[in-house]
């Protein structure tokens, strides 16, 4: 079994088609070049790395901002993502609990297409494409700091990823292209929560599934505080009612939750 052609719409022609190259994915053989659709629009490939942002920046808070500097991407996995849910939720919850979720709610398959959206170091899909390494596994994020610390993380573990700096409001896909969708923490870091869940919707097959792990809003004075502190820097917070209501709305139901402390992780399913 080959892992799934990927195909993106283009940024500049909506009705028009960029097929990926299968070797683009292949990190351990740097892929250096342009890709483009039959209109004549290019865009460029640096060492795997699809940059297909362009024009299409969207306005960014501080919290996203910080995300563009190399120590922010350099400490993110390795320092604060690797204690930040046990610290945040006060619960004993190691990264390694968090792929064990994923495996068992998520449930990748060989022969299927997965986007890990706002993936940061593409933790996600790293482990996705390790469950299921005959799928084809899109990590996306605007920030080029954290895409090129995903190739290097992805590199160790010899791990194949489509790599793509692009907007998640704004998906270069068609509609229903992937079997699956997983979002680690990023939901409260969009500028736009709503239109990148509508733009995931879109792009989510219809008998697909989306795992998502956000932060609810802290029920103690203290969490408040800190919580109050961020969401100056753009970080949105909700609590669990909140939190249900922005699902339905953009067309999801959830199937299966577990809260620990303020950190919430769903499976959903679309509507």
């Amino acid at each position: 079994m080959k892992p799934p052609k990927i195909t993106l719409r283009s940024p500049q022609f909506d009705d028009s088609k960029i097929e990926l190259s299968p070797e683009i994915s292949h990190l351990n053989q740097p892929f250096n070049g342009t890709i483009g659709s039959s209109k004549g629009d290019e865009y460029q490939v640096n060492k795997n790395i699809i940059e297909l942002l362009g024009e299409d920046v969207p306005s960014t808070t501080i919290a996203q901002s910080s995300n563009f500097l190399s120590l922010t991407a350099d400490a993110y996995e390795d320092y604060w993502r690797n204690y930040s849910i046990k610290l945040i939720s006060g619960e004993e919850f190691s990264i390694e609990d968090e792929k064990l979720r994923i495996s068992e709610w998520f449930q990748p398959k060989d022969g299927e297409s997965y986007l890990d959206l706002g993936c940061s170091t593409a933790l996600y899909a790293r482990k996705v494409a390790k469950d299921a390494p005959k799928s084809s596994v899109v990590a996306l994020d605007f920030s080029m700091a954290m895409l090129k610390k995903a190739r290097e993380k992805a590199l160790e573990e010899q791990t194949d990823l489509y790599l793509l700096q692009a907007n998640a409001e704004n998906l270069p896909f068609f509609s229903s292209t992937f079997d699956g969708i997983t979002i680690g923490g990023t939901l409260n870091e969009f500028g736009d929560p709503v239109k990148a869940l509508y733009e995931a919707r879109r792009v989510l097959k219809s008998s697909g599934r989306m795992f998502v792990m956000y932060l609810l809003k802290a029920d103690t004075i203290f969490g408040g505080a800190i919580q109050k502190v961020t969401g100056i820097g753009g970080i949105h917070f909700w609590n669990k009612s909140e939190s249900e209501q922005l699902f339905e709305r953009t067309g999801f139901k959830i199937e299966k939750s577990l809260k620990l402390g303020v950190v919430q992780f769903c499976l959903l399913k679309p509507v």
